[in-house]
This record gives structure tokens, C-alpha cells and sequence, in this order.
């Protein structure tokens, strides 16, 4: 983790992708999958009123507001160096 915290250009390419493998707590991981889903609605293309209906759902639905539960979290893990560079760059 230490490449990722000092190197921009890694962080952005690898670490993202090293994130997945690495073998996070239940919670951390939810917390990671609701941040992927919202991504995901995020970079959609509305190609017609349906879709744009469809995406603006899955933004609201996925894309709410986690900074109570990743307070909680960075508490909880406040000893794991690791975990809490994830939290931070979710």
C-alpha cells in the first residue's frame, strides 16, 4: 500500500484494481460494492428518456450519502493502516 499512498499515477491505475484483492472485512467490502455500484451508474449513457428514468434510480438507490458509515468504520479499524487508505479512497 505504501506505492499507492506515495504515487498518484499508480494509485490511479493499479491500486483501484489491487483494491479488489486484497481480503477486506465484511463491512469494508459493502461499503466498496455500494462506491462500485454508484460509479457504475454514474458513467451510464442515457440513450433515451427510459434509460435516463432507469439511471437516475440507480443513482439515487446506490449513490447516497456514506460518510456516517465510513466514519463508523475508520473508528472501528482506527489501528489498520490498510484499511483506512481504503476508506479514504473510496
Amino acid at each position: 500500500m505504501t506505492g499507492c499512498e506515495n504515487s498518484l499515477a499508480l494509485k490511479s491505475r493499479f491500486c483501484e484494481e489491487a483494491f479488489k484483492f486484497i481480503s477486506l472485512p465484511v463491512d469494508v467490502q459493502d461499503l466498496f460494492s455500494w462506491e462500485e455500484i454508484c460509479t457504475h451508474w454514474r458513467g451510464e449513457y442515457a440513450y433515451n428518456a427510459e434509460r435516463a428514468q432507469q439511471i437516475e434510480r440507480g443513482v439515487e438507490e446506490s449513490c447516497k450519502d456514506r460518510s456516517v458509515k465510513r466514519a463508523i468504520l475508520r473508528k472501528k479499524y482506527h489501528g489498520e493502516r490498510d484499511l483506512l487508505f481504503i476508506l479514504d479512497n473510496l
